[in-house]
């Protein structure tokens, strides 16, 4: 619909439109005009209230005020946040001696000397109540949330501002104020998580049942007591949460033979080699299951990790948590002979709160570009419909819904969702909460990147498989390019080794020189990606190899080293289309043009 130039501007200002928000309308949207205007003919309101109250209450009174205010709310409101807060609760929740709030009280005797607009939005403020309410669904513009009283919807303007950093299913206490054809919060609000919403529901039901009142007169009368229990959830203030103890193990033995223990890791599939240079780091990993998601590309392994080990000075540590890891490595150990001997075995006990877990996984994928479902599918992996959960009666959620819990099992995989989208960093990619509520009969999550068609799966699947075996002729080619025993199963190593090997045969001390140093800048380049294969090197890849890999390595580079860099790695391109029959040599070519290499 478009507007007369001389017409009325929409947001209200009172001017003509040609002289208001027409010539801001490239800078400025309207809507955010007038939510400014909005809020603030608000504030000018506030203020008008703060001076009526400054006026009629004594120094003595407000005392009186702030001291029931911190002990309704057991002092848990922070210090920064107290001031607004009570003056909120003294405006517009606490009623007087004779039944009524503030605001009324202060639209009685300043009626006469508010305008139109500010008559209307007293009239708001008094006929609107406090809701308890969750974030049930969001978009761009706005965040619905429902009353968890008469599951009554609202479209809330999602801003800063408003309704905070956005988290799946966070929630609030607070008084909801008509704008447009939406919502904004009136007042200052906590928001909470699920659990902390889900305290101050249970707590207003418990009040309803002992007052004999509405959930609406609750939700005014206790609203300090019902924002205490929020607070106190969200701080962690509770002081009869349950916590547990869980045992760290340190093993400790004198290696005897470095050589013969590298063989004993490399032997056994079970033993991950993270670091075997200056640093040696090696991880013990078992229960293997293929991990697919239908927004990642391909599949990956994910394995347990009992525990960890490093040789430092001739000693080996290996740490794990619990005492059943660490008599099952011993035991693992004796086999390697006289690599090892025993010194000491040490523990330590640490507390952690009763619903927590202290995992640790390996995630290893087919393709690059799916490293960071690293944390999605432990997400994933930690969702399991069969595991008992103490804090639900040691139900499962299986058993939950099986048993007409279908509210608790729904409850814990909101929360699991609100905590974990806290941790994440990649708002774009949130784990896949839809294919267990698919299997327990409960609605799909919004919130779920991909949607209703979101799928994921594990499934058994047995250790990566080890590397080839190393003929013993080949062991100075491959130190030469700088392999070392942890990486020398890469999946270039073999080739690039193969690629020197025939490159250097009798040629001359320079040509020698040539090949091997532009292969090491090009292993030390591979060893910093995540890639399996020749053909994830696509031409991102290549355009990041010229245009700034290579000259990480340098703080100088000669342009002779750069047309030798980049002559071998047009021949090891070739080479590697002709064994593989890949695409590499067009994609070299192209990027060395594009960047300017040469």
């Amino acid at each position: 619909m478009s507007i007369n130039r001389n017409a009325p501007c929409p947001c209200g200002s009172g001017k003509k439109y040609k002289k208001c928000c027409l010539s801001k309308e490239n800078v400025v949207q309207l809507t955010e005009v007038k939510q400014e205007r909005f809020i603030q003919q608000k504030q000018e309101l506030i203020y008008m209230m703060s001076k009526f109250f400054q006026k009629q209450y004594s120094r003595a009174d407000m005392h009186t005020y702030l001291m029931e205010f911190r002990k309704r709310t057991e002092n848990t409101v922070p210090g920064h946040m107290e001031d607004p807060f009570f003056e909120f609760w003294l405006y517009f929740l606490r009623k007087l001696e004779n039944g009524k709030r503030g605001v009324e009280w202060f639209y009685e005797e300043a009626n006469g000397r508010l305008n139109r607009e500010q008559q209307h939005m007293i009239q708001t403020w008094i006929s609107s109540k406090p809701r308890l309410l969750q974030a049930i669904d969001a978009s761009e513009q706005s965040i619905v949330f429902e009353d968890q009283f008469t599951a009554e919807t609202f479209q809330v303007v999602r801003s800063k501002e408003n309704s905070g950093d956005f988290i799946p299913w966070y929630g609030t206490l607070s008084i909801l104020e008509p704008f447009e054809d939406q919502y904004l919060f009136h007042g200052l609000r906590a928001f909470t998580t699920p659990q902390g919403l889900r305290a101050a529901v249970s707590r207003a039901q418990e009040l309803m049942a002992a007052e004999s009142l509405s959930h609406g007169e609750i939700l005014q009368d206790y609203f300090l007591e019902l924002m205490a229990e929020i607070v106190q959830k969200e701080q962690g203030h509770a002081g009869s949460q349950e916590s547990k103890t869980l045992e760290q193990v340190e093993v400790t033995y004198n290696v005897q033979n470095e050589k013969a223990l590298l063989d004993f890791f490399q032997q056994h599939d079970e033993f991950l080699i993270d670091r075997w240079g200056e640093e040696k780091m090696v991880s013990w990993s078992g229960n293997w299951k293929t991990f697919r998601d239908s927004e990642m590309t391909g599949s990956a392994l994910v394995g347990d990790v009992f525990g960890t080990m490093e040789v430092v000075n001739g000693m080996l540590t290996f740490s794990c948590i619990g005492s059943e890891h660490a008599e099952g490595f011993k035991s693992l150990m004796k086999k390697t002979g006289v690599a090892l001997s025993y010194m000491d075995q040490t523990s330590k006990s640490i507390t952690l709160p009763f619903n927590a877990e202290i995992s640790n996984m390996v995630f290893l994928p087919e393709e690059a570009s799916a490293e960071r479902f690293g944390p999605i599918s432990q997400a994933f992996l930690n969702m399991d419909a069969d595991q008992k959960i103490p804090a639900y009666d040691n139900l499962s959620l299986r058993e939950m819904v099986q048993n007409g819990r279908k509210a608790d099992a729904e409850h814990w995989l909101k929360n699991y969702e609100h905590n974990f989208s806290k941790q994440i960093e990649d708002g774009d990619l949130t784990p896949d909460f839809n294919t267990i509520r698919r299997e327990l009969g409960l609605p799909l999550s919004p919130f779920v990147t991909g949607g209703e068609s979101r799928t994921s799966s594990l499934e058994p699947a047995s250790a990566p498989r080890r590397g080839t075996e190393i003929n013993q002729e080949d062991i100075p080619y491959y130190e030469e390019l700088g392999f070392r025993p942890d990486t020398v199963n890469n999946f270039y190593a073999e080739d690039l080794m193969t690629f020197y090997k025939e490159k250097s045969a009798g040629k001359s001390a320079n040509t020698v020189r040539k090949y091997r140093n532009n292969l090491l800048d090009l292993r030390d380049i591979l060893e910093q990606k995540s890639l399996t294969q020749w053909s994830s090197c696509d031409q991102t890849f290549w355009k990041q190899v010229f245009e700034k890999d290579l000259f990480a390595l340098y703080t100088y580079t000669s342009m002779t080293q750069q047309k030798e860099f980049a002559s071998t790695m047009k021949t090891l391109a070739k080479w590697i289309d002709d064994r593989y029959d890949t695409s590499l040599s067009p994609l070299v070519a192209e990027a060395i043009v594009k960047t300017e290499f040469v």
